[in-house]
């Protein structure tokens, strides 16, 4: 499962077959070198001048369709505050798509895609763009972030 595969894709309930809304991101949690959450922007409107985020758990995913995502119901989602957004931004969940990757202090591209196992959300490989080649790269457990950049192990294999 690809990550540019799940980003915008509609999110339905299964309880009533009704939309909820659309996956805008995923966060990756390195110290488990997995996916941890799905950014949702919900259907409908949000008064102006308000702010909302919403959450959901990749184990809460009960379905993986080609065109939409489902789960068993909109209790699952969970808005969250400002607060909780500033610690999810500065904790170990961070989206990875469109930063920079490095193999220690050499920059090889931006991170375009990557994929995790559709059941645990475990990160088996990033894509990245090198000098305008799409560059995939098994990553395993070799995957670290630091001031704003992704590193991978030196040793790593490309392909």
């Amino acid at each position: 499962m690809n990550a540019k595969d799940i980003i915008n894709k509609p999110l339905y309930a299964l309880k009533g077959s009704i939309k909820i809304g659309e996956v805008k991101s995923l966060l990756v949690d390195f110290a488990q070198h997995r996916v941890n959450f799905l950014l949702i922007e919900r259907t409908g409107t949000i008064p102006e001048g308000d702010f909302e985020v919403n959450i959901l758990r990749f184990e809460d995913l009960a379905g993986k369709g080609d065109y939409a995502l489902m789960i068993t119901n909109q209790t699952q989602l969970r808005k969250i505050t400002n607060r909780e957004l500033f610690e999810m931004l500065f904790s170990d969940s961070i989206s990875i798509i469109g930063l920079d990757l490095y193999a220690a202090n050499l920059r090889i591209g931006q991170l375009v895609d990557f994929s995790s196992d559709p059941e645990k959300g475990a990160i088996w490989n990033v894509t990245t763009l090198a000098n305008g080649t799409a560059v995939s790269i098994h990553v395993s457990k070799d995957l670290s972030y630091e001031d704003g950049r992704v590193y991978v192990d030196p040793a790593t294999r490309l392909t």
